[in-house]
């Protein structure tokens, strides 16, 4: 099980009043390979010229990881519980991607004759989690014209994606459970 939360802040700055203007939108803890969309308002050109646009991704993860070797031999085991977490433009180009994640490596017995995910062979990881965040701001032509209103009350809609990314990975056989 992998649930992913994702919080947005963005910032217009403008020339005129050298003032910036924050907008913020958040999304509540879901099981991953979910997409949705935020709408926020663009900026006024009545109050000055966009210079400059900035945001701010974070995204956290929250899950369990399983695994039981099932080699005759002795082996490391790596797991990593993550997601992908990507905020887009409107024609779906990204803006920020952040990757939360939890890695473990363990080293095990061979198989122990039981898939219990425990023994010397297994492990279960419950109530794991990780965050990350990341932040970047953009001053280019296509980037302040696409924030920019040409009306009033405009708005545009940033797409959200969070995408499971979790792994396990030996040379040996294994059987994972996430």
């Amino acid at each position: 099980m992998k649930n992913v939360a994702l919080l947005t802040v963005l910032a217009l700055a403008g020339v005129a009043s050298a003032e910036s203007i924050t907008y913020s939108s958040s999304f509540a803890l879901a099981r991953t390979n979910w997409a949705d969309t935020m709408t926020l308002p663009k900026f006024d050109p009545s109050l000055g010229v966009l210079d400059s646009v900035a945001w701010t991704v974070g995204g956290g993860v929250q899950g369990n990881a399983s695994f039981e070797s099932l080699d005759a031999a002795p082996a490391m085991i790596s797991t990593a519980l993550s997601a992908r977490v990507t905020l887009s433009r409107p024609d779906l180009s990204p803006l920020q991607v952040v990757i939360p994640v939890v890695n473990n490596t363990d080293s095990v017995s061979a198989f122990d004759g039981s898939i219990d995910f425990s023994g010397t062979s297994g492990k279960a990881y419950n109530g794991l989690t990780a965050s990350d965040s990341g932040s970047s701001s953009s001053s280019s032509s296509a980037d302040l014209a696409l924030f920019t209103a040409t009306f009033s009350g405009e708005t545009i809609v940033l797409n959200v994606t969070a995408e499971g990314a979790s792994t396990a990975s030996t040379a040996y056989l294994i059987l994972t459970q996430a």
